[in-house]
């Protein structure tokens, strides 16, 4: 009768183990080891432990800004919602944006490669219309020069538009008891078309207007009065876009 071999399975198996810790003799191949601390199961090939991949993303796996890039901790982030373009899309550097920052809808938010936005207009929030509440006049008659020249830079709405805004929208009031007293505004003195003008139709009727302009980075913008003795010029800011 012929020596009756039995041959077993060996299974190892460490709690809160490592690679290190794994018995060094008494390999075979097929064995396996789970390591309990890191959640990787081994696979003995005769030669070497290897991964049996078991959802475990290795260093292999990652771009190099991956790790950085998706520091989401705080985020409820499934992989459902990251889709392929998730990584690149989210390569925003150079904006100060903490995860606290972020919202569900964060990667189309911040769409904005192809938009000129300035450090002025991130801070506001770009794209949209700002309306400013007022009660009173930046300007009055007393205020202005009525000689039929342009005045150059004299209206000055810095203190109220900011820094980035790309238009102006103003409301004003004039009145005169004379017909056919001009008053016209522009950004600049290259506004021959874009410029806004209003102009006296019956002596001593208040004429009221609102109207929208574009605005220099500088937020100032001429003005040219005629007739040497308007009976009332009002201008007010009532409003900016961003």
């Amino acid at each position: 009768m012929g020596d009756v071999i039995e041959k077993k399975r060996r299974y190892y198996s460490g709690v809160s183990a490592d690679k290190a810790t794994i018995p060094a003799g008494g390999k075979a191949l097929g064995d396996r080891y789970y390591a309990t601390d890191t959640g990787i199961l081994y696979f003995w090939d005769t030669a070497n432990w290897i991964i049996i991949p078991l959802n475990v993303i290795t260093a292999g796996m990652l771009q190099t800004d991956s790790v950085e890039t998706l520091k989401i901790k705080n985020l409820n982030v499934t992989e459902g919602k990251l889709g392929p373009l998730a990584c690149a899309e989210a390569k925003i550097d150079n904006l100060a944006i903490s995860a606290e920052k972020l919202q569900t809808d964060s990667v189309e938010t911040l769409k904005i490669k192809a938009l000129n936005v300035t450090p002025d207009k991130a801070s506001l929030g770009f794209g949209r219309y700002v309306p400013v509440p007022t009660s009173t006049w930046q300007y009055a008659v007393g205020d202005l020069t009525a000689d039929g020249t342009w005045k150059v830079n004299a209206l000055d709405f810095s203190a109220i538009v900011p820094a980035g805004a790309i238009g102006i929208s103003l409301r004003v009031s004039i009145v005169d008891d004379a017909v056919d007293s001009v008053l016209g505004i522009r950004h600049d003195a290259g506004s021959s078309v874009s410029l806004r003008t209003m102009r006296t139709q019956v002596a001593n009727l208040i004429h009221e207007q609102t109207f929208d302009l574009p605005i220099e980075s500088d937020r100032l913008m001429d003005y040219n009065l005629s007739n040497l003795a308007w009976t009332g010029v009002d201008i007010a800011v009532i409003g900016y876009f961003i």
